[in-house]
This record gives C-alpha cells, structure tokens and sequence, in this order.
C-alpha cells in the first residue's frame, strides 16, 4: 500500500495547478481521510472488493488517464487528474469495512457521489481564498 500511496501523492505533486493541488493535498492530507483512503475497499462486492482497494482503482486509473490522455490540453489534463483522484473519495464514508464489507447507514441514503461532493465543498470552504477560484472550474 506505501508504494500506491506514493504513487499517488507524487501524481498529486505533478499538478501545476496551485489551487487543484492544493484541494488535493487538504483532502488527502487530513489525517483520517488519508487513512480511510489507503485501508477502504473500492465497493462492497464488485471491483476492488478487498482492503486497499479504493486506493488500487484510484491509481490504477492515474495510470490509464496518463497513457491514454493524449491531446488533452494541459488544463484539461489537470482537471481529469483531479477528477479521478477525487471521483470516489465518498467511498470512505459510504461503506465500512471493519467486519466485512457494507454500506454504512449514510452511505445508503445518499451514495459516495454525494458524500464526495460534500467533502470537497468543505475543504473548499476551509482553505484560503483563492482556492474558492478554482470552484469554478475554470483553473488553467
């Protein structure tokens, strides 16, 4: 799991992008979600079922985004980066894992797409200014 981790957090590195950077080192730097990330699974059954699983799909998809990204304007480049470190952050909250794999009470009610965005929009609203800017969408 070290060697994934790394992985990732050195694709976070690689953002020129200061304000998708550090949305990303705020969510993936905050202790307990940092820890949730490199232990949960990536689904109860399906894909990446198993202990470690959500940071193995993450990665695995860092991996075919940079093989297959091609033309992408760099801007772009950075946001499907973004996007894909970020799609399934939810996860951490929508299932558990500590005796077998289910779906928390939260997790069934309202999905790891809502709970993501909720995540993001707080670490959004917790960090400086300027990161607000990069709400928009329109970082380059």
């Amino acid at each position: 799991m070290a060697a994934l981790w790394s992985q990732l957090l050195l694709s976070v590195d690689s953002l020129t992008n200061p304000e998708l950077k550090r949305l990303l080192t705020t969510i993936l730097g905050d202790p307990a979600i940092g820890a949730a990330f490199r232990e949960a699974p990536a689904a109860r059954q399906l894909h990446h079922a198993w202990l470690g699983g959500l940071l193995e799909h993450v990665v695995s998809l860092l991996t075919t985004g940079r093989s297959r990204r091609g033309p992408l304007p760099s801007a772009r480049s950075r946001l499907l980066l973004a996007g894909v470190v970020l799609h399934d952050i939810g996860k951490i909250r929508e299932l558990s894992w500590e005796i077998g794999f289910d779906y928390t009470i939260e997790g069934t009610l309202l999905g790891h797409i809502q709970m993501g965005i909720d995540m993001v929009e707080k670490a959004i609203a917790a960090c400086p200014t300027s990161l607000a800017t990069c709400a928009r969408w329109s970082c380059t």
